[in-house]
This record gives C-alpha cells, structure tokens and sequence, in this order.
C-alpha cells in the first residue's frame, strides 16, 4: 500500500523527536505536518484535514489526552485516526488517552524503521485511505 498523500499530523514537545519522526514518515511517503504543542496542533487542524494525528501524552500545558479529547470534539475530526505515543507503557496518562478516544497506541522508544512499521500495520488495519483534495478543501 503506498502511503502518498495521506496526510499525518506529529504533535511533541520535543524538537527532536519532531524531526526524526517527520524524516521517518516523510520517507515512507506520507504528507507530514508537525506541532510543537497542542495550541498549535488545535490551530493546524481547524485550517486542513489530517487523516492521522500522532500526539505525544506527556506535554507541558495542555497534555496529549487533553488534546485527544479536544479532537474528539471537533465536528470536522470524525473519521481522523489518533494514535498517542508515550514512554509509559500501561500508565494512567495512555488509559485518559484511550478514554478520550485514542485509536491505538505508540510505545516509545522506536526506530524510524519501527515507528513506520508500527504505523503502517494501524492503517492496513483501519484502511485508511487519503482523501481526495476536494474532499480536504470542502471540510
């Protein structure tokens, strides 16, 4: 399945793992736009689809599960795939985030090779397709 055109949102508060995460997607032909907190991530939805939102759980001011819920809540999100990523396996922080509609989770650490793999198995399994341009633009 060719990843071209499906857009990917990467919301972290870490400039690094932005950038590796961004090279990671980007090369496997994915259409990526990064956040560097949820304000931002918020603003960047509300202007384009994303038709996967990868956010980090552990962020200063407004944490992933918050952001989670505040997507949910957005009329033009229905059908976004979110997919938290965190450090902290089995913790209190993923359960809010899969409480407030997560659709899977991200364990870290990870690969550029692994984080694609992981991703690439969510969306065969959701079958996620991009949408059309028209379809973006209309929302």
């Amino acid at each position: 399945m060719t990843m071209s055109n499906l857009s990917v949102l990467v919301v972290d508060d870490q400039p690094e793992i932005l950038t590796i995460t961004e090279y990671a997607l980007s090369k496997a032909g994915y259409d990526v736009a990064t956040a560097y907190n949820a304000r931002r991530a918020l603003r960047l939805v509300r202007q384009r689809h994303f038709d996967l939102i990868l956010t980090d759980l552990a962020m200063p001011d407004i944490g992933g599960d918050e952001l989670i819920k505040d997507l949910r809540e957005l009329p033009h999100t229905n059908g976004t795939r979110i997919l938290a990523v965190t450090a902290h396996q089995g913790s209190s922080i993923a359960a809010a985030a899969v409480a407030n509609g997560c659709d899977g989770v991200i364990l870290k650490p990870f690969t550029g090779s692994q984080l694609r793999e992981r991703i690439a198995q969510y969306v065969e399994k959701w079958g996620l397709v991009p949408r059309s341009a028209g379809e973006r633009e209309a929302r």
